[in-house]
């Protein structure tokens, strides 16, 4: 569409302000056509992408506040010296925006354009060889990449493009991170199992359900992030708090600082937002961001259920869970679609070999679990 056109559809000018040329760039995502020039056009992409950044700002001070408010609430609770301490390195941590950086294939993979080459995008991946391997092998498993066989990382670049590449690179540097002995006090192996297939169930069903496939693999992929990183920040304290005090930490704050995180790396806010209200997709929050924070809950309920080293005796509990999942996205109970879930997560696991300690499988200690069990009377 193009300016005059676009002008045309509009009851009213741009109010507020606001350059019509700037609006015009921000709603249809096109430069306006001659006689617009060349210094103009960056002119209006600083201007937009400043409107976005107050917009963005809001987001992250409104969240922080609260977060900040809660961590306090939570501290006047505490009674051991290491812990109050540890609250108080949270708030900081908070306070000041002290947050890692993101992962780095991940974050040069995201900052392509969808359209990158793909000598770019395998510089990008092959400087880091582990990771090379891993996507490789992600990639040539059924489920996961293409139905022809993929033989080299161009091969493996080609058939995902840049998007999905930074998608499944995220996947692999979060599963390396949360399972290395250097991350926390014990390798994070649940929650590392758990987040993955949270991320596969969301992307199934966005794709069922005709939602956008990509927020939907990120939002649940990182959802319990503000949990692995109350660990990781437990394990680099001194004195190191108590691990009851850092269960409730984590209870009590993960999904907003989990936000605060996933907003660090550059991600949608309706990822952020999405995260934070995870446990309880309200009213309160966006119109457009409840069907994706709804997306969350359910997979997080079908991860709980089927992620590995889940207890036996919890079936009758599963069973309930598994169709609150489904009654949140509208959906019927069905085995068919945690057969396929099941599938597909075997399929990333023999994938993530190259960087996993041993085979994962859909296992409740040594006894193999299969999604009929979730259904027994």
């Amino acid at each position: 569409m193009g300016l005059l056109s676009w002008l045309r559809t509009r009851e009213a000018p741009p109010s507020g302000g606001d350059n019509e040329f700037s609006v015009f760039y921000e709603e249809t995502g096109e430069l306006p056509e001659y006689p617009c020039s060349s210094v103009t056009q960056d002119l209006i992409r600083r201007q937009v992408g400043q409107k976005r950044l107050l917009g963005a700002s809001a987001f992250v001070s409104g969240t922080a506040g609260s977060l900040v408010r809660r961590l306090k609430d939570l501290q006047h609770g505490l009674s051991a010296f290491q812990d109050r301490r540890f609250c108080r390195e949270l708030i900081k941590a908070v306070s000041e925006a002290q947050y890692p950086p993101p992962p780095q294939v991940f974050s040069a993979l995201y900052s392509l354009a969808p359209d990158a080459p793909d000598d770019l995008i395998v510089t990008q991946i092959e400087a880091a060889p582990e990771i090379a391997e891993a996507f490789v092998a992600l990639v040539s498993t059924p489920h996961v990449g293409p139905t022809e066989k993929v033989v080299s990382l161009m091969s493996a670049v080609s058939a995902t493009g840049a998007q999905q590449a930074a998608m499944l690179v995220l996947a692999i540097e979060l599963q390396a991170s949360l399972r290395s002995e250097n991350y926390a006090q014990t390798p994070q192996i649940a929650l590392a199992d758990h987040s993955l297939l949270s991320a596969i169930a969301a992307q199934l069903m966005a794709r069922r359900l005709g939602q956008d496939e990509v927020s939907a693999f990120y939002a649940a992929l990182l959802h319990d992030i503000g949990r692995a990183y109350v660990q990781h920040l437990a394990y680099l304290a001194e004195p190191q708090p108590r691990p009851a005090t850092v269960a409730q930490l984590e209870d009590g704050i993960h999904a907003a600082f989990g936000a605060l995180l996933t907003h660090s790396m550059g991600l949608p806010a309706e990822v952020s937002i999405a995260i934070e209200h995870h446990h309880q997709p309200t009213p309160a929050i966006p119109q457009a961001v409840r069907p994706l924070a709804k997306l969350v809950l359910a997979s997080d309920l079908m991860a709980d259920v089927l992620t590995p080293h889940r207890a036996t005796e919890d079936l009758a509990e599963s069973t309930e869970e598994l169709h609150r999942a489904f009654r949140a996205l509208g959906l019927e109970p069905s085995l068919q679609i945690l057969q396929e879930l099941d599938e597909i997560y075997s399929a990333f696991q023999r994938g993530l070999q190259p960087i996993l300690p041993k085979e994962g499988a859909l296992l409740t200690g040594d006894v193999e679990y299969s999604p009929q069990q979730a259904f027994r009377p």
